[in-house]
This record gives C-alpha cells, structure tokens and sequence, in this order.
C-alpha cells in the first residue's frame, strides 16, 4: 500500500462536512468511503507549530516550538523565525526503513533536508532562498514545468487589496497541485504529502463574508462566495490527485491542523501590563507617545526593564513572558517571587477582562499542558474569549482611536478570523472495515502513528496515542515486528 496525505491548512469542518458537503463530490467520495471528522489539534491550535505536531507526535512543549516565534534565549532581542524542525516526523522514520517519499510545502521544512526521494520546502522559505529543493536537480525540473519559480506562499498577503490575494492564492493553489500531480506521476514513492496553505490565507482576508455573528459581516459584497469557491476548487484539484493514484492500494488522508472562528477584537496586553505597572516604557518613549496617537509595535530597546515585571508577544494566542533575576540580562523578578506573580496574573487578566470579552478566558502554565518544555518556553499562555479575540502586542493603544485596551484592528493587518481548536481529517483505505464513519475523537496527535502503521511501520513507545482516533481498530493497518526505540 501506498500513502497520500493532503494537507489544507486551516480546512474548517464545519464548510467541508456542512456549509459546502454538496459541493463537494470528491470529498464527499472519500468521505462515504472511509472514516471522518473533526480534528483536536494541539495548544496553541496555529500552524507553527501545529504541523510539526502532526508529523512527529510531539506535543508544541516536547517540540520546543510554541509558536511561528521563538525566544532562542532568555535576551531581550533574541525572538527568532522558527528554524527547521530538528525532531523525526513520518518521513524521516520512512527514509530509514528504505521506503521513498515526496514531501511538498509542509510546514517546519525549511532548509529542505535529504531524504529518499523529493522534498520541497514550506511557507517559511524566504524570498530570496537560492536552493527550496532537495535533490537540487528536482529544483530545476520544478522552475521548467511552472515556467518560473515555484511559489512556497502566497507573500504579503496581509496588505494585498483583496480581489488580487484572492487570485494570487488560486494562483499559487494551481502551481502546488501541478507541482504534486507532476512528481507522484514521475518518480517512484510510497509515501507522498503536500500542505496548501490558501484556505488559511482566505479564511483570514474573507472570514467576515460568510459568519453571518462577524461584526463586519455585510460590510463587503464581492459578487459571489470567495471561499466557496475556492473550496469547490480545491475540491477538484483533490480529485484530480485521485485520479493520478490507484485507490485499490492508496490509503488517503485528508487533513487540516486547526480550523477558523471569526475574530471578535483583540486585548492591548501590553498596554494592561503597563496600567497595572507590570511593564514601564522608558521615558524617551512615554514622551513621544504624548504626541502621537498611533500605537508603536513593541521593542525591548523601549522598555525599562529595572522597573519591568513582565510583557507579551502579540498572537492569535498570548506569551508572557517574566523578567527573571538570574535569567534575563537586567531581570527584577526574584525567583521566590515567581509564583506569587504567576498566581496574581492568572487571577487578575480573566476579571480585568470578563466584562468586554464573553466566552472564556484562560491563563495557564505550560508546564500544565505539557508533559515537557523544550527550548524557550512562554512563563505564562493566555488564550482569549474562547479564541474569539487575539493579543495585541503594539504599545501606546489606549492613545489611539478610539482609545481603549479592546482593538477592532489586528496590529499585523487586517485579520478576520482566529484559529479554532478543531481541523478536519478524512481517511479512506479499502481495507477499512466500515465505510462512513463519523469519528468524534480523533486528535492531532492521531496522525503520526496512523501514518506509519499505513506502511507498515511500528510507532516507537514514546508517541503521546496510538492511532486509534482515526482507524476502527489497530488491526486495520496490521504491522508485524517490534517497536522502533
């Protein structure tokens, strides 16, 4: 048997298995011939670093990734783009049991590493990357079939006007799947995976156009659903996989690493850290905010750290990070003081907020989600009415207009929608034993193990489930031998 995963990132259950089901024939196949549902993708629910949890197992904190940001230190200004993940994912177990693989745009594969058989890498790939292909020569062979150079994403996004992003996505969508349709059909794989980051890139541009409780709902009329359309596209650009694979001896999974909700506002974090004397700017920037009334994105070079308690990163999801003595450079927080800190921001954020933002407000320890915490973890998460709102992390918000900590404008661009704690997965498989099945209790960390017992690869001990969240019943895909260790 053979493997194809196609990944859509942040492809909602709700539109794929409700909203446009009719419209979709290819999904609606596999669908009434396998095993679907919602998806529980890990904490934080966001790309970086919810793919990687996907692929390895690993939970964000066993990662050390907890975000598309990561402190590589305890400095002030030590904040860096997530590197390529060091850890083994599916592939990596298949190079070494000899079995080839193409790998196409998954996040966290960047630089492109060497496998048996293709891989190119992701949305991560900066513009002016010289090699996003390994074997180089596959490089060449990809630049001569698009005419051009393969786009990893769709960039700008954020600031395109919105007809002309909507375009360039379906462009870059078209050039991804003739990119996987070329390899399955030239070269010879067992395993073979791509992501297509559109839906994600248009959920935030187009969310509003089609949640009917979205404050900016009939704001913009474009003539016709937008991402309807773009999921009956999608819809045929799976089919047209479908139709380059025998079915008869290809398991298909389906899958999604969070799915979409509307995004209600966002909470200045910052600014609440600075009025309740948390965080203090200093002087120099107290004085220029006087006289400026547009929020500044936030700096270490502007804080007063002597006088600096704790601050955050602005996020779909907040880290607060403390100011540690001992631990950073210029730290005032006694570590006898930690958790007395910890306590009162946990006590007091939730009521600070409770009567502005509705649904629930949680502030937490990573440590209480994970069982480990590599790297730079966050001291503190907080993850804001029930992932309705985002965290502003600019400073000077209460200046601005209207003037208050609760924004109706995303400090990175316009954004009209957040993650939600749910993806989707369809699995078809002709050996399953029941067809149309509706799983309720799959999760993420599902993915890993069912992928590799599909070839006939044990999962090693360590791996957070087993795969029985997606297969009936382990039997289904039937692996003889011992564990990996």
């Amino acid at each position: 048997m053979k493997t194809v995963v196609i990944g859509i990132d942040c492809f909602d259950p709700y539109l794929v298995f409700d909203r446009y089901a009719k419209d979709l024939p290819n999904l609606a196949f596999l669908c009434n011939n396998g095993r679907w549902g919602e998806l529980e993708s890990c904490t934080p629910p966001i790309t970086v670093p919810a793919w990687s949890v996907m692929m390895s197992g690993k939970s964000p904190g066993g990662l050390g990734i907890y975000g598309f940001k990561n402190r590589a230190d305890y400095e002030y200004d030590s904040d860096v783009i997530t590197p390529n993940v060091s850890v083994d994912r599916v592939w990596d177990y298949f190079n070494r049991a000899g079995k080839p693989s193409i790998v196409l745009s998954v996040p966290g594969t960047y630089p492109p590493s060497s496998i048996k058989g293709t891989m190119v890498s992701c949305f991560m790939t900066p513009r002016e990357a010289k090699q996003y292909v390994q074997p180089i020569i596959q490089q060449g062979r990809i630049e001569l079939l698009l005419g051009d150079r393969y786009s990893p994403d769709v960039y700008d996004f954020r600031d395109m006007e919105p007809i002309t992003l909507f375009r360039e996505v379906q462009r870059v969508t078209r050039e991804r799947f003739l990119v996987f349709n070329d390899l399955i059909t030239s070269q010879e794989w067992d395993f073979a995976m791509m992501v297509e980051m559109g839906a994600d890139r248009l959920h935030h541009a187009f969310w509003h156009t089609i949640d009917k409780w979205h404050k900016l709902h009939g704001t913009d009329d474009y003539g016709f659903d937008l991402i309807g359309s773009y999921y009956e596209m999608l819809d045929a650009y799976i089919g047209s996989v479908l139709s380059n694979i025998d079915l008869h001896f290809t398991t298909v999974l389906i899958v999604s690493d969070h799915g979409a909700k509307r995004m209600d506002g966002g909470f200045a974090l910052n600014d609440w850290f600075r009025q309740e004397g948390y965080l203090t700017m200093k002087p120099e920037w107290e004085k220029r905010s006087q006289t400026s009334n547009i929020p500044r994105k936030f700096s270490p070079d502007d804080v007063d750290w002597g006088k600096t308690f704790a601050w955050t990163w602005g996020g779909y999801y907040g880290r607060i990070f403390f100011n540690i003595e001992g631990r950073e450079p210029e730290g005032i927080v006694k570590p006898g003081e930690i958790e007395n800190l910890k306590k009162q921001i946990k006590e007091e954020l939730p009521q600070a907020v409770a009567d502005k933002i509705p649904g629930e407000t949680l502030v937490v320890e990573p440590r209480d989600i994970y069982e480990t915490c590599e790297g730079v973890p966050p001291d503190l998460m907080v993850f804001f009415g029930d992932l309705h709102w985002r965290v502003v992390g600019s400073v000077g918000n209460e200046k601005g207009s209207p003037g208050s900590l609760y924004t109706y404008k995303n400090d990175t661009g316009f954004d009209a929608a957040n993650h939600s704690m749910y993806g989707m997965f369809i699995l078809y498989n002709g050996t399953l034993r029941r067809k149309n099945v509706h799983v309720t209790d799959a999760t993420i960390y599902d993915v890993a193990p069912t992928l590799l017992r599909s070839l006939g690869v044990m999962p090693p001990n360590w791996m957070e489930a087993d795969g029985q969240g997606l297969v009936e019943s382990l039997g289904d895909f039937a692996v003889k031998g011992s564990r990996l260790r």
